[in-house]
This record gives structure tokens, C-alpha cells and sequence, in this order.
């Protein structure tokens, strides 16, 4: 998707849409590594220091060679990215653990043991942006630039439906990469990110205006916040 938005975006929009990468090595078809994100802090950590204001916990840790400008045009941009791709794959159980933020501004997830339509929770909603997030880019004027930003990124992908169903297909075909559902039910998995990607609609501008009216829910909905409430009391009760 990121090589998509190089090719096909302009500079400024591939320079936001930043996806944040850490290196995984398979050792075992059991274990492996995962590289470690320097000064990475999940968000239900940065809820609590900040006592709910994400903005004024970026203010306060953000690097002294950034202005608070440069770290939230990150996060306006790391935000759209996130929310396209984790809805295009279908990456599900996306708590408040499961999101994590750095102090320059990148957020990103962790944790894709559910994807491609799998979730352990019901009625999780389909794409996933934090109340919390969606007011720190509200406070710093940026969250209709957010949305305009990850509607460019979206229509981006869309002619290449056909492709990312090919590359799904011959992951399917062999060991799945690490995902059940590629080799169980691969023609579903498949459908799944065809019908994200709304294939079959020919208007773009409606194709687009569903994509983020599921956006602009996450953020205001109050499934999600319930989601998170369940999540920390099952972490409690442990």
C-alpha cells in the first residue's frame, strides 16, 4: 500500500501517510522476534499520564528538535494511514493496548493476531480511531485534513483490488503467512478486502464517503469506548 501511495499520490501526501515499520523474524512456526520501538508508549499509558488529553502528552514529551506543529502533522498523517490500512486488511482487536504512539507524533499498531475480518470481541467497528485522538487533532486543527488525507489514500488503493486479492491468493496457497484464515477460508478472506475496497462501486465519491463515515464513527461511537471499558476489566480480573 505504501509503495501505492508513492507512485500514484502527491510528495506531501506520501510524506504524512507515514506507516511506522519494526522488523518481525520468524525462528520457529511458534516463536520468533519482534524489534523493539524506542520510546513507543500505548495509548492506554498515554491516557493515563496525560489524564486524557493526547495532545498535551505530545507537547510534553515530544524530541526538543521538533516544533508541537511538525508532531501532529504525524499524527494527522500516521492516523489516516493507519485507519486505511488496518480497515483494508480487516485488523481486528484494536484496544487501546494494541495502538501505541511516539513522542513524534507516529502512531502506529501492534498485535495483528486477528486479521482479514477476525475479531475476538462482537460488533467491534470496522476501523479504528480513539475519541481521544480524533479531539488532540481537533484541538490542533487537523482533523478535517485527517479526513481529507485518508479519502486520497483510500481511492488510491482501489484500482489495485485485484492485485492485493492476487497476492492474498498465493499467500493462501502455501503456508498462509502465519494467517488461519488465508488457508481455511481463503476465498473469504479475499472477498473480505474486495468488498472493503468496495470493488463493485463505481462511484468514487460514495466509495470514499462510506469509507469515512466509518472513520467518523470510531471517533464518536460508543461501541468502541464500551470495547476499551470490557478490555482493561478482563486485564484487571487476570
Amino acid at each position: 500500500m505504501g509503495r501505492v501511495w508513492q507512485a500514484h499520490l502527491l510528495p506531501e501526501d506520501v510524506k504524512l501517510l507515514h506507516l511506522a515499520e519494526f522488523q518481525v523474524l520468524a525462528v520457529t512456526p511458534n516463536a520468533g522476534y519482534v524489534k523493539f520501538v524506542p520510546h513507543s508508549t500505548c495509548l492506554t499509558e498515554v491516557l493515563r499520564q496525560s489524564r486524557g488529553n493526547v495532545m498535551a502528552w505530545l507537547s510534553e514529551h515530544k524530541p526538543k528538535t521538533m516544533t508541537v506543529d511538525a508532531v501532529m502533522d504525524n499524527l494527522c498523517g500516521s492516523v489516516a494511514a493507519s485507519c486505511v490500512v488496518t480497515y483494508v486488511l480487516g485488523i481486528g482487536d484494536r484496544h487501546l493496548e494494541n495502538i501505541c504512539l511516539t513522542p513524534s507524533g507516529h502512531l502506529f499498531h501492534i498485535d495483528f493476531g486477528f486479521v482479514l475480518g477476525d475479531d475476538p470481541k462482537p460488533l467491534s467497528p470496522p476501523v479504528r480511531l480513539p475519541a481521544q485522538v480524533a479531539q488532540a487533532l481537533v484541538a490542533s486543527k487537523r482533523l478535517n485534513k485527517c479526513f481529507k488525507l485518508a479519502k486520497r489514500a483510500y481511492l488510491a488503493l482501489r484500482p489495485f483490488a485485484q492485485l492485493f486479492a492476487a497476492l492474498l491468493q498465493l499467500a493462501g496457497a502455501g503456508p498462509g503467512a502465519g494467517c488461519a484464515k488465508l488457508v481455511q477460508q481463503p476465498m473469504a478472506a479475499v472477498a473480505g478486502v474486495q468488498e472493503r475496497l468496495r470493488v463493485e462501486e463505481e462511484d468514487e465519491e460514495r466509495a470514499a464517503a462510506e469509507f469515512l463515515a466509518l472513520m467518523r464513527e470510531s471517533s464518536q461511537g460508543f461501541a468502541a469506548v464500551m470495547i476499551d471499558k470490557v478490555h482493561a476489566a478482563g486485564l484487571f480480573w487476570r
